[in-house]
């Protein structure tokens, strides 16, 4: 009896019309669990009181201000991050960051530590992890004025910070 069912079931299978193929994609992405982000990437940064006098001449700045955006734990398998600097141009200088403050005519620089690579907006800057799975990047950061003439108030500047990891 089992036999006919089988046979019955091989015959029907002969038959039946052909069926078109269907292709199925999957897809995924693999990634590396990511450094531990020391406090220091959320911190305030005072750049302390500037005198107007000293911002009146067009390319004048505060004296650079030294401070490290600092990476712990990260893994084996990662060996290089990437930070991308990104927030609003300064209206008179691409280059530098706007202030959001009561000042006018200041914006911010913010470079590499010994200020030979100016970090505008978009800019990347990329260290190593050293052998105790750490990674810094030492900046530093002024007040800047592009025109001069600028006025007195408050200084503000927002920059955000976008990490990758190789």
């Amino acid at each position: 009896m089992q036999n006919r069912i089988i046979a019955l079931a091989v015959f029907s299978a002969l038959w039946a019309p052909s069926l078109p193929a269907a292709e199925v994609t999957i897809s995924g992405r693999i990634t590396a669990t990511p450094c531990t982000v020391d406090a220091s990437l959320n911190q305030t940064l005072d750049l302390g009181k500037v005198q107007r006098r000293d911002l009146l001449q067009a390319g004048t700045g505060s004296e650079w201000k030294a401070f490290s955006l600092t990476l712990n734990s990260c893994p084996p398998s990662t060996n290089r991050v990437t930070a991308t600097f990104t927030g609003t141009p300064a209206p008179d200088d691409n280059k530098a960051f706007a202030s959001s403050g009561t000042a006018t005519g200041v914006a911010l620089q913010l470079s590499n530590a010994n200020s030979s690579l100016t970090l505008a907006n978009n800019a990347s800057l990329s260290v190593d992890i050293d052998k105790a799975r750490k990674a810094t990047f030492p900046l530093t950061a002024r007040i800047y004025s592009p025109k001069g003439q600028s006025s007195a108030g408050s200084f503000i500047s927002f920059v955000q910070v976008n990490l990758s990891y190789q």
